[in-house]
């Protein structure tokens, strides 16, 4: 690569999030009792009248848990019309997608993401798949799910704790973010059943991590280059019990979440596991 983009921070840089977006979603329409895990959806495949989805065939009729499993579109547009755009920028705020800052590490924003532009016409239903506007950097997502991890409690992310003068003294301190409470604890509860769910039976199985278990959620964002090409996500957590680690993996111009980032996060999660 040149010169200029081996220093090109991809952790905070902005990316259409694809179906990583439905955990927002998701924890909007619980929350507002827009749906609950059983609500039925029903999905035409690529011939739904909404939007496509990858399962050609369609899912047919498809409760709310498999639909965040196995990442329908048709359902979850039909949950963000639902929803409306305003709920679903909110969340999307609650959830930090709207704040680049990062404790003790300077970030200069980027104005390109604007929660705002969910709700200009015609955008509705791309967003809720999390195409179209919106833009999240992978930083964000980590912190998003680790609001879901800590029973809705949102942090900002923090990466330097204290700079230490050469003496050894600490010259400059970052503290923790108090955090606050972004959505209920009982719909975090149910989110992070739905990334279980997503990862046993669903469109992550690739991330299953044997014994300690995994949670997280796939996403395949067309990156308008072509067809095939994608921004391929998966951001989960491990172990399932006393969750301890989140990792989200980000494959430029990948194949799906599926094939390309879900099997990446297992062999990351895996090895940092063992040095536990």
């Amino acid at each position: 690569e040149g010169g200029g983009e081996r220093f090109f921070d991809r952790c905070t840089a902005l990316y259409q999030p694809g179906s990583i977006f439905k955990i927002v979603v998701a924890a909007a329409a619980l929350e507002e009792g827009v749906a609950g895990t059983d609500s039925l959806f029903t999905c035409g495949g690529t011939k739904d009248n909404l939007i496509h989805c990858w399962n050609d065939a369609g899912h047919g009729s498809i409760t709310f848990s498999r639909a965040f499993a196995e990442s329908c579109n048709p359902a979850f547009a039909r949950v963000g019309l639902s929803l409306g755009a305003q709920k679903i920028i909110g969340y999307a705020g609650k959830l930090g997608l709207d704040n680049q800052s990062v404790t003790g590490y300077p970030v200069t924003p980027d104005p390109r993401q604007d929660l705002s532009l969910i709700g200009e016409p015609y955008n509705l239903v791309n967003s809720s798949v999390g195409q179209g506007p919106v833009l999240v950097s992978p930083v964000q997502v980590t912190a998003m799910v680790n609001a879901v991890v800590s029973d809705g409690v949102y942090r900002v992310p923090r990466l330097v704790k204290e700079v230490r003068k050469s003496s050894g003294g600490a010259a400059e301190e970052f503290a923790s973010d108090a955090g606050r409470q972004a959505i209920r604890p009982d719909t975090a509860a149910v989110l992070r059943d739905l990334l279980e769910l997503a990862t046993d039976e669903g469109a992550g199985k690739e991330a299953s991590v044997p014994f300690y278990g995994s949670a997280g959620k796939t996403g395949s964002a067309q990156t308008g280059n072509s067809k095939q090409s994608v921004n391929a996500w998966f951001t989960g957590y491990a172990p399932r019990v006393n969750p301890r680690y989140i990792v989200t993996v980000l494959v430029e111009d990948g194949a799906s979440g599926s094939e390309s980032a879900a099997p990446v996060f297992r062999e990351i999660m895996e090895q940092i596991l063992r040095f536990d």
